[in-house]
């Protein structure tokens, strides 16, 4: 199908007979896959800008071939299904045009399709046809910007949920008239981020679309044990999407038509309350038991303008022990306030401060509290700045924000910066010698150790275990979106910093990094390469945790969503067993290694050493003969991880002072240090590339490297009253200062000092 080595988007179309935004939708998506790449430019006819030459990556050209034609296919029948609704040419340049076309993808082709991979796709071109539109088919206006797609693109994530509910065959009528139900509150907050936007004819047809489905699908008087015979057909899913594409184009062209009076209910609708947008919200003797609900991200508002849906989960608890969480603002009352106010950006953040509590609660040794200087709870402030960050200072948590082209990005607003923000805290009180460490491994590990609580907490959730599942087909290791850090952070970075993130979201614990000693690796770099900046080196632990949930997995009886879930804890539990008890040394990493594996001799009497060594090994976090080492008559004579382990301890346990001369680093004293300096627990290393064991740094070299890194990513702040003739600090006011350089509290000169962790 496509003959040309490299090609524009017009060429292109042209052999490939394919409409060109049809091509530019695929081309657009295939780099986003890393499935196409750009070459180079040349002048454009007629225009004074320059097009676009690309080229097919290498073997991936079937993958792009079948891309094409189905979205092609599905042009065409996007096509037929405006003009069999009865729009006009006008019409179907409308926003509801394209809400049907993308109910024509749903309805008409999702039932039948049970490869995961193309369902998925399918789901996808459902999305675009509202967010981007399609030449010649339902759609032809402009892309929306900013809000207004963010409003598009959950007005389609709403109707891919509508259109699963109707088509859930597995819980008969009345199980499908319960997730109808239960579609109320999201389907209000997704209305109310339309009408926000003045999007009158989307917000119409969202309307009749939802109040066709409940016409069409049940009342209340459906909550009998469900009878096979009557479960919904295909064909009963056509003739829905028939009858509410017909009521929206009527409406359209008529708004009275079809349309509910305010205050008054349909004849065939079930009796209940009035919605504010006018719909009936369905009530229930099971609904009026329920306890309150919020609506919340599960894990992050994701891509831009791809957004994740939001769901009703119950009113968090924020007293949850032993690990108390509070929030700074006030709280507001439990609504069904969505995407875009603050009080769902309140509910979002206390939701996810909830989970990452109860998720370490369970796995953390008795006694384990925040860090003194926390308090009884840690507390989060949601409006800290403009930025995109989020950092943990043994004060509380700081989120920050930003309007990037045009939306407004809200770190409290992603379920996954909030955990992991809330891991950094969590390692601080099973840990705190860790967080002033003059290490970058041990700075890397609190890293990973946040990405792991995103992680973790994510799969709590039933929904996203199944998700996941479903996503990576039983295959863990693979990118999904539990792997995927931060989507919408991501996007908004790499709006001014292409490279500095991953193409998809902030960090994938999906990769395939490599250890090297952080000592002989620059200080900062491209996210595709590895740096001692912590969290680009985090991801090499990162990495190796999730195919050690993935090996665990495997291992479990039953590979369903209850096995992950306990892959899950298990992993955690060795987890904070290692960060308890392994010393702080240079190449902590492979003490941290050695630890989970002996944790798990102790627990489980080694059932899952072969998935942890072999996620070491495949990171190089152990090279392969410190990973033949750790074996039980070792882990029993050194003592490792046999006794329970006890959290905290002093500030600088662990930590031996070292002092550097502070002409060296532009301040007026010499300057102490806290290296990593304990006896290790076993004598074990990393791996080199080229095969062997690396023979870790000394402690005065770790963080003298450490410091000059710092320092080269502009991150220490230097008063004034410090600084040399020669200083060299770098003021820029929008670079966070991790650290510090400060008066030493315990003798003469000065010492760096760690201010938080972001």
């Amino acid at each position: 199908m496509i003959a040309l080595e490299t090609f524009t988007v017009r060429e292109l179309a042209v052999v490939s007979g394919v409409g060109t935004k049809t091509v530019q939708t695929v081309v657009k998506r295939e780099r986003e896959r890393l499935r196409v790449e750009e070459v180079a430019r040349v002048p454009a006819t007629g225009r004074g800008n320059r097009a676009k030459v690309y080229r097919i990556v290498p073997d991936e050209r079937p993958n792009v071939e079948k891309d094409l034609r189905e979205l092609e296919q599905t042009r065409r029948l996007l096509q037929a299904a405006s003009a069999s609704a009865g729009l006009d040419d006008g019409e179907r340049d409308k926003v509801p045009g394209a809400f049907l076309a993308a109910e024509h993808v749903l309805l008409h082709q999702l039932p039948g399709e049970t490869d995961h991979a193309r369902r998925r796709h399918l789901i996808d071109l459902a999305e675009l046809s509202i967010i981007d539109g399609f030449d010649g088919g339902a759609v032809s206006q402009p892309r929306p910007a900013g809000t207004v797609a963010q409003a598009h693109a959950a007005a389609a994530r709403f109707l891919l949920h509508l259109a699963e509910a109707e088509q859930e065959v597995t819980e008969g009528p009345a199980g499908q008239w319960a997730r109808l139900q239960g579609l109320q509150q999201t389907f209000e907050a997704v209305v109310a981020q339309v009408a926000a936007e003045d999007e009158k004819a989307l917000e119409r047809a969202m309307r009749e679309r939802f109040q066709a489905s409940l016409r069409r699908h049940g009342t209340p008087t459906m909550q009998a044990t469900p009878d096979p015979s009557q479960r919904l057909k295909t064909g009963d899913i056509m003739e829905a999407g028939k009858e509410s594409a017909s009521l929206a184009a009527r409406h359209m062209r008529d708004p009275g038509v079809g349309a509910l009076p305010v205050g008054r209910v349909a004849g065939d609708e079930p009796e209940g309350m009035k919605s504010p947008t006018g719909v009936a919200v369905l009530e229930t003797v099971h609904q009026q038991s329920t306890i309150p609900t919020v609506l919340v991200y599960e894990d992050d508002p994701g891509f831009p303008p791809q957004v994740n849906m939001p769901v009703p989960h119950p009113v968090p608890q924020l007293d949850t022990q032993p690990f108390p969480t509070a929030i700074a603002e006030s709280a507001p009352q439990p609504d069904s306030a969505g995407p875009g106010t603050e009080a769902f950006r309140y509910w979002v953040a206390a939701d996810a401060l909830s989970r990452g509590s109860r998720t370490w609660g369970p796995l953390v040794p008795a006694g384990t509290q925040w860090h003194p200087r926390v308090g009884s709870a840690l507390t989060a402030h949601l409006n800290a700045g403009n930025d995109l960050n989020a950092f943990y200072d043994r004060t509380g948590l700081w989120f920050f924000r930003r309007t990037v082209a045009g939306v407004l990005v809200a770190a409290c607003e992603s379920s996954e910066v909030v955990e992991h923000a809330t891991g950094h805290a969590i390692l601080d009180a099973l840990r705190p010698s860790l967080f002033n460490a003059a290490s970058a491994e041990v700075a890397a590990l609190h890293e990973a150790f946040g990405d792991i609580s995103a992680l973790l907490s994510s799969l709590r959730l039933e929904s996203l275990r199944i998700g996941v599942l479903t996503e990576t087909q039983g295959d863990l290791e693979l990118s999904s979106r539990v792997s995927r850090m931060a989507e919408q952070m991501g996007w908004a970075i790499r709006q001014g910093h292409p490279n500095a993130v991953d193409p998809d979201c902030l960090r994938n614990l999906s990769n395939r990094f490599f250890y090297r000693d952080p000592v002989q690796l620059p200080p900062n770099g491209p996210a595709n390469t590895l740096s001692s900046e912590p969290h680009s080196f985090s991801r090499v632990f990162s990495g190796a945790f999730l195919k050690i949930v993935a090996g665990i997995f495997r291992q479990q009886d039953l590979q369903d969503e209850a096995g992950l879930a306990r892959a899950a804890e298990t992993a955690g539990q060795l987890l904070v067993d290692a960060a308890v008890a392994a010393p702080i040394v240079s190449a902590y990493y492979a003490q941290v290694a050695g630890h989970m594996i002996a944790a798990d001799q102790r627990r489980n009497g080694g059932r899952n050493g072969r998935s942890l060594r072999s996620a070491f090994i495949r990171h190089g976090i152990l090279s392969l003969e410190a990973a033949a080492s750790i074996i039980e008559p070792e882990v029993a004579r050194r003592g490792a991880g046999i006794a329970e382990a006890t959290s905290a301890g002093a500030d600088d346990e662990g930590l031996t002072d070292i002092t550097v001369h502070g002409a060296t680093y532009g301040v007026t004293q010499p300057l102490i240090l806290a290296a990593p300096a304990e006896e290790r627990g076993f004598g074990i290393a990393g791996s080199q590339p080229a095969g062997g064991s690396v023979s870790p740094a000394d402690p005065e070299r770790v963080a003298k490297s450490y410091l000059e890194d710092l320092f080269r990513r502009g991150r220490v702040h230097v008063p004034e009253e410090h600084r040399s003739d020669a200083a060299f600090v770098d003021d820029n006011p929008s670079r966070l200062k991790t650290h510090e350089i400060t008066r030493n509290s315990t003798g003469e000169g000065l010492a760096l000092v760690r201010q938080c962790f972001d």
